[in-house]
């Protein structure tokens, strides 16, 4: 019996696959990403359509984005940070982003 087992990376997903001539294993880990789409799409006065055209995706893509239920690929994280005219690190994080209000706190403790 040949044994096949071969390890694909994507950023944001990690997919290791092992084959056997009797079944096939995925295992699917997201790691969370969280970003600030929904709040530069909205500053700008953007629909979710709207951008999806201009990034060439589907608005469903957009919304799926903005709700954290899908990581961006890296060109379009990089197509999104150019559009908005933002570093990546700016629009992507591995941490969760204060919010305005804590934000406005720490500003006027200061």
């Amino acid at each position: 019996m040949k044994y096949i087992s071969s390890a694909t990376f994507i950023i944001g997903i990690h997919i290791f696959v092992v084959y056997t001539q009797h079944f096939a294993y995925y295992s699917y880990i997201m790691v969370q990403i969280y970003n600030r789409i929904k709040i530069l799409r909205t500053e700008r006065g953007l629909s979710r359509q709207a951008l999806a055209l201009r990034m060439n995706v589907n608005a469903q893509t957009i919304g799926y984005l903005e709700r954290g239920d899908y990581n961006a690929s890296l060109e379009l994280a990089m197509k999104l940070a150019r559009f908005f005219g933002v570093p990546v690190e700016t629009l992507f994080s591995f941490k969760p982003f204060p919010s305005l209000a804590d934000q406005l706190r720490n500003n006027d403790q200061e």
